[in-house]
Order: C-alpha cells, then sequence, then structure tokens
C-alpha cells in the first residue's frame, strides 16, 4: 500500500481518509475503521453481480459491479484486495456485453491490484484444521466424476488483520497509523477473481496479452508464492500461476502448475479446481488433443457446480461442446442434456447455451429436424434480454 506524504505528519496531524465500503474515516491522528466494521470481502454486490450474470441482464450486472468497484477499500490512492473481485466482475460484465477493450482494462486493474497487495494471503488467519472432504454427494446429475476426489469443506469466511501500523516508521516514511481490525473475507473468492481476470484477459487478447505491464506484475508477485509455506493455500497460488503462463504460451510451464493446483494433496478438489481444469483443457485443444479435452472440461463442470461457481460452469460446459465436436465424437454429449435439463428455470443463459450447443452438434451431423427441436426448446424471454 502506498504511505500518505511524510509532511502532513510533520505539520502535526494527519491529513488523509480512509474509504471503507462507503464509510469516510476523516482524517485524524489515528484512523478508525467504523465500529460496527465492513461487510465481508468480497461484498454481497459482488455475488449479486455474478448471479445477475447468469440471469442474462448484464446491464444491471455491469450497473451493480461498478458501485461494488467504486465503494471499494482504499488507503490514500491504493485499492485493497476487495476491488480484485469488484474489478474481475466489471470485465465478466463488459465481456459478456461485447465491449472486450473495457473487460481487458478490468482485467488488468484486478491484476494490477493483486499485485499491489500481493502478500495479503500471508495476513488470513486461516483456521488451524485443515480442508475436510465433504460428507455431501456431488451434486452434478448429467455425469459422474472419474478422477477419484472428492470436494473439500472448509469454513466460507475467514478473518484478515487489517490496519495497524509502525509508530516510528510512519513518522519517518508518512502513512495511516490505524487501530488494526479483523475484517471477514473470503480468500477463495478472491483469488477465484484472480484466476477469472487472468483467464479471460487470456482468451480475449491470445498472443497479444503475453506482454504488458499488468501480466508482468502479477508474474513477478506470483513467483515469490505469497501464501504460508507448506500451506494448502498454495494450490490456488498454482493455479494463478498456471492460468498466468497459459496465457502466455508456456504450456509446459502452465500445465504443470494447474495440475499441482487442481487438487490439494491429490484427493481434495477446491474452490479454483474447476478453473484448473479448464485451463488444463484449453492446453489439451492448443496441443490437438481434444479427447482429453473433452474430458478435463466435462470434469470442470462437476467442480464448477460443486462450488457453485456459474462463471466456470458456464465456460466448461461450452467448451465442451467445443471440444467433443473437434474430436468427432458423434450424437450429442450427454454432459449437454443433462446440464440443460439441470439448469432449466435456475440458470436460463446457461440452458440456452446448452440446447444451442447441442443444435449444432446435431446440425453438424446432419439432424435438421432435431436441430431445430432443441432451438424450439430455448426461452424467447432469453433471446430478447442481453444474453439474446
Amino acid at each position: 500500500m502506498k504511505p500518505f506524504p511524510a509532511g502532513s505528519l510533520r505539520r502535526g496531524r494527519l491529513v488523509a481518509a480512509v474509504i471503507l465500503t462507503g464509510w469516510i474515516v476523516p482524517a485524524a491522528a489515528t484512523a478508525q475503521i467504523p465500529p460496527r466494521g465492513p461487510q465481508s470481502v468480497p461484498t454481497a454486490a459482488f455475488e449479486a453481480a455474478l448471479t445477475t450474470l447468469s440471469t442474462g441482464d448484464f446491464a444491471a450486472a455491469l450497473e451493480i459491479a461498478g458501485r461494488d468497484y467504486g465503494s471499494g477499500i482504499r488507503i490514500g490512492n491504493q485499492r485493497w484486495i476487495d476491488s480484485i473481485a469488484s474489478s474481475a466482475a466489471l470485465g465478466e460484465a463488459h465481456y459478456e456485453l461485447g465491449a472486450l477493450a473495457d473487460a481487458v482494462q478490468a482485467y488488468d486493474e484486478a491484476l494490477g491490484i493483486a499485485a499491489a497487495n500481493a502478500e495479503w494471503l500471508l495476513a488470513v488467519q486461516f483456521p488451524q484444521q485443515g480442508p475436510q472432504p465433504s460428507a455431501r454427494p456431488r451434486e452434478a446429475p448429467w455425469g459422474r466424476s472419474a478422477r477419484g476426489t472428492r470436494p473439500a469443506t472448509f469454513p466460507d469466511t475467514m478473518t484478515i488483520r487489517f490496519g495497524g501500523g509502525d509508530a516510528e516508521q510512519v513518522l519517518k516514511r508518512g502513512g495511516v497509523l490505524a487501530s488494526p481490525v479483523n475484517i471477514p473475507v473470503r480468500p477463495h473468492e478472491i483469488m477465484r477473481a484472480l484466476v477469472i481476470a487472468l483467464y479471460r484477459r487470456g482468451a480475449i487478447l491470445g498472443p497479444l496479452g503475453r506482454s504488458g505491464a499488468a501480466i508482468d506484475d502479477i508474474n513477478t508477485a506470483l513467483a515469490q508464492r505469497p501464501a504460508p509455506p507448506g500451506h494448502w493455500s498454495q494450490a490456488w497460488i498454482d493455479v494463478a500461476i498456471g492460468t498466468a503462463a497459459w496465457s502466455q504460451g508456456r504450456l509446459d510451464q502452465a500445465a504443470a502448475a494447474v495440475e499441482r493446483g487442481a487438487t490439494l494433496a491429490g484427493k481434495l478438489d477446491h474452490p479454483l479446481t474447476a478453473w484448473a481444469l479448464i485451463v488444463a483443457g484449453r492446453i489439451a485443444l492448443e496441443r490437438a488433443d481434444p479427447v482429453s479435452a473433452a474430458r478435463l472440461f466435462e470434469e470442470a463442470t462437476y467442480a464448477a457446480v460443486d462450488f457453485a461457481d456459474t462463471r466456470a460452469l458456464e465456460e466448461a460446459f461450452r467448451w465442451a461442446a467445443a471440444a467433443h465436436q473437434a474430436a468427432g465424437t458423434p450424437g450429442v454429449p450427454a454432459t449437454l442434456q443433462g446440464g440443460a435439463a439441470w439448469a432449466q428455470g435456475s440458470m436460463p443463459v446457461l440452458r440456452t447455451a446448452l440446447l444451442a450447443a447441442a443444435a449444432e452438434v446435431l446440425a453438424a451431423g446432419g439432424d435438421a429436424k432435431g436441430a431445430a427441436a432443441r432451438l424450439g426448446e430455448i426461452d424467447p424471454r432469453v433471446l430478447r434480454g442481453g444474453a439474446g
């Protein structure tokens, strides 16, 4: 975080303000976070933006994400880790609306903020007990994973120490002497947002995205493996490193990293598993192995639904259909049919995409009547909205 000007302290008072999720803490000798404390990081607005994207109201999602970004935590001019999530959500909304330049700008913002706050995972107060296997059965009704793993369960919300500071260093260098406070944080959501930004930026820009300040800075930050040494959260770092490497065409390094990061100790899936499998599938496609790619994308759908990741679920299904066609496998995959039935009512955009993909497969196979039937199942209300 950038310090405040040292001259403000020499004048006998701290001329600064901390903007914290809509609260403004007036300048004072010691900046205080309001007694009631902030909401969880990322905020409920971040979740609302992603949910709204899945309903097809992309313009509303953009507005929600924009407001969330505008009310983000700041220390001086430096944004904090909540803006990694809100920037990624902004990027996803722009992406769905077809504003790709704006999307890339938002993803670059997320990468820059992550690089500037690179060591935040070291401040998270992780529970002493590590992730445990979930007792719940896997949720996807369209197939069964063949990977032999189980979803992990761990606290959704942890805490992170925010504020504080060395008084002597503040006097010498300037900055904020703030009373430390514990802020509720969902670290997996922050890391997932970072991976989404890395992935989507690479997908949009292709070879043009292999250089630039944003990707260089985040690579430098990730190379330090800024998570507790020997801790299971290092798997998240691996997924981020692998996604960044894939976006730059470093396929061997990317494949090794996402394979390490896809599970905890080779046994448990975690909230970033789906993205690790999606990246692995993209690598398989680039290596002209669509059969393996289709299998990896299908596995990603199972992990995505286990951890309620709508963005990964849509991406995995889309690429599963593409890999199926590239492999020349006849017929509509059971995953497409089962996924479309499962999405009815709750995820209209996903259902529409799956029905359209099934229609494309049937049409390519010469079954025009079957293709038309699939298209006829699409809810016309979805086509009248942003998703149309």
